[in-house]
């Protein structure tokens, strides 16, 4: 389809090479995202390789929330349950400092990796440019 082709035209390839390449069988990928959970759906049917997805949810009666900051951490920890797994983060915003305060290891993509050293000094997450 149209949309399938257009995705394959922007997704970054590099990064889900990287991804496919490092999941183990045991492993749970989680698509974790500020975008609208229409978007995500789609996307993440696409990729084949997204376990979960945790977006910001439709506009319906109801409380809604931006997925981002505390909510988006809080969001993923109850997907994991608690469960102690290792969590390695992929992102390119400080508005995703909670979730990297509880990674394990963070890549970093523009622009948020300039401020690389900044965070090394605010969390115990191993941290690493993307481009390194």
């Amino acid at each position: 389809t149209k949309v399938h082709a257009y995705l394959d035209k922007v997704l970054r390839k590099d990064l889900i090479s990287f991804i496919v390449d490092q999941k183990g069988p045991e492993d749970e990928v989680v698509l974790a995202t500020a975008a609208p959970e229409e978007y995500v759906t789609i996307i993440a049917e696409h990729l084949h390789f997204i376990d979960h997805i945790v977006a910001t949810p439709r506009v319906t009666k109801g409380d809604w929330y931006h997925n981002i900051g505390e909510k988006k951490w809080e969001n993923i920890n109850f997907l994991i349950n608690a469960r102690p797994l290792e969590i390695i983060s992929f992102t390119d915003h400080l508005d995703d400092l909670p979730l990297i305060q509880h990674s394990d290891k963070v890549y970093l993509f523009p622009p948020i990796v300039t401020e690389i050293d900044s965070l090394k000094q605010q969390v115990n997450s191993i941290l690493v440019s993307f481009y390194e």
